[in-house]
């Protein structure tokens, strides 16, 4: 499923939109309007912690139920846990599971950010993902190969942007990992 989902993409996560071979990351606003749009951008529908409040689950919630029949609609995310950011750690978590279980009831694979919160990703993971049928990304992977190799064992795939542990991709099967800008302004 995944390679016929992502494999075609050249950038699996990105924040510009025009590029028809990248995934546009989109806040759930601007992903009902890029599904109103009818263009041929590939999107997903992102509940970043950074910004997570009640507010913005229930646009993710709106979003997702007026974007799921769009072919466009690639993924969820990115979304996750950030233990570095000020977003209470509660409001995180009702997030990341929200995508989560919405990922696992279409099918979509799930762009994950992830900062020093590991245990709690696979905590969550584990109980409310689904990661044959709503594959699991680690989104800007920058770690060693222990954690990568880790990782993949539990079903994970890792998406590599412009830093990255040189040694990973030497190791981990090519069939795991993807590539993304994560760009602001369309470069790597």
């Amino acid at each position: 499923m995944i390679s016929e989902t992502l494999r075609a993409f050249e950038d699996i996560h990105t924040h510009v939109s025009g590029n028809p071979k990248a995934v546009c990351s989109l806040p759930p606003k601007e992903a009902i309007e890029m599904c109103r749009s009818n263009s041929n951008q590939p999107y997903s529908i992102m509940l970043h912690p950074w910004y997570i409040d009640q507010e913005l689950i229930e646009e993710f919630v709106e979003a997702v139920k007026f974007c799921k029949d769009d072919p466009n609609f690639i993924a969820i995310g990115e979304c996750g846990l950030d233990s570095n950011c000020e977003t209470p750690a509660e409001l995180q978590q009702e997030g990341f599971i929200e995508a989560l279980t919405t990922a696992k009831k279409l099918h979509k694979p799930v762009i994950v950010h992830i900062v020093k919160a590991w245990d709690r990703l696979f905590q969550l993971v584990d109980q409310y993902g689904d990661v044959e049928n709503a594959p699991v990304i680690i989104h800007g992977y920058r770690k060693n190969v222990q954690m990568a190799q880790q990782l993949v064992a539990r079903g994970y795939y890792l998406s590599l942007g412009q830093k990255y542990n040189v040694d990973v991709p030497k190791m981990i099967a090519k069939d795991r990992l993807f590539h993304e800008t994560d760009s602001i302004n369309g470069v790597f």
